[in-house]
């Protein structure tokens, strides 16, 4: 038990050591976003992440979050908006990576990528099926329209 207890320590530490700090105001922020979220107020959730995101642009925390809610939380999911969103929180955690010196920092980028990665392919293949059955269906009415054809 103590052992589990001295594990959850340090994996909180070490992310604390470098998950993104957020000015007091705009922590606030987050948090409504968050407690929105909860309460499965989306629209406004949303709104709040990007006021975070105007504030911080670069928390790629808020830019998931914003992915999640349009990927797997509303009742008409936006593929499109879902990846671009988890696209931008992978490239902002990649250059984190990138310029990270401190190999305790780096473990957990690394694992916020290994995180963040497979949401961001779910998304992105749910556009490119999306694309494929609108450019099927675009051929089928051409076709449907074709004379010859009648």
């Amino acid at each position: 038990m103590k052992k589990i207890i001295l594990v959850l320590f340090i994996t909180t530490f070490i992310g604390s050591a470098y998950s993104q700090s957020l000015p007091k105001d705009v922590e606030k922020v987050y948090k409504a976003a968050e407690k929105m979220q909860s309460k499965k107020e989306f629209n406004k959730s949303v709104e709040l992440y990007k006021e975070v995101l105007q504030s911080v642009p670069d928390h790629y925390q808020s830019l998931e979050n914003i992915g999640d809610i349009e990927m797997k939380l509303r009742a008409k999911p936006n593929y499109t908006q879902a990846f671009e969103n988890y696209q931008k929180a992978l490239d902002i955690v990649n250059s984190a990576l990138s310029s990270a010196e401190k190999r305790k920092v780096k473990k957990y980028l690394s694992a916020e990528k290994d995180r963040i990665t497979p949401k961001c392919n779910k998304a992105k293949s749910f556009v490119k099926d999306f694309d494929k059955a609108k450019e099927n269906h675009e051929k089928g009415k051409r076709l449907m329209d074709d004379e010859d054809l009648n």
